[in-house]
């Protein structure tokens, strides 16, 4: 059985944390939220997180993406040896894995302040856009324009 290079291995060890630490603590906020009994939240306070969690949430994944793009179009273009490639890819997706994150979790907080549905909706869309971005050796391959086999040990 082929095995990736420690680098890949490393990379789809902390998408995999990344995206069971977004479901563990979205279930345990959705499962403490409805079995708690407070008082009926502002609706004033919670209207402009929504506002605030949704610009957050487009700009965040917009940036995500348009610099991971750049980064891998500056990887792709570039003379670097690859291993200094796949460092740099490595680099450039935390920073989109990041980007993807941070709104999942403001809009979890959202609704565990507020119990607004739409809170939660919009977390799992965001942790299934999250999933969608597993690190896999083709997708490697041809952002950094080298052969599958290159990605394995």
């Amino acid at each position: 059985m082929r095995r990736f290079k420690p680098e890949i291995k490393v990379l789809i060890f902390l998408h995999r944390s990344l995206l069971m630490g977004q479901v563990i603590l979205i279930a345990l906020i959705y499962f403490t939220s409805t079995r708690m009994n407070n008082t009926t939240p502002n609706q004033d306070f919670g209207k402009a997180l929504q506002t605030v969690v949704a610009i957050a949430t487009i700009g965040c994944v917009a940036a995500g993406f348009i610099i991971f793009k750049k980064k891998v179009t500056s990887l792709q273009q570039g003379t670097q040896s690859f291993s200094e490639k796949l460092t740099q890819y490595r680099t450039a997706s935390i920073i989109k894995y990041a980007l993807l994150q941070g709104p999942c979790l403001f809009s979890m907080i959202l609704f565990f302040l507020n119990k607004n549905p739409s809170s939660l909706f919009l977390s799992l869309i965001l942790i299934v856009l999250f999933s969608m971005q597993t690190p896999a050796a083709i997708n490697i391959s041809y952002d950094l324009k080298v052969s599958v086999d290159d990605l394995y040990e």
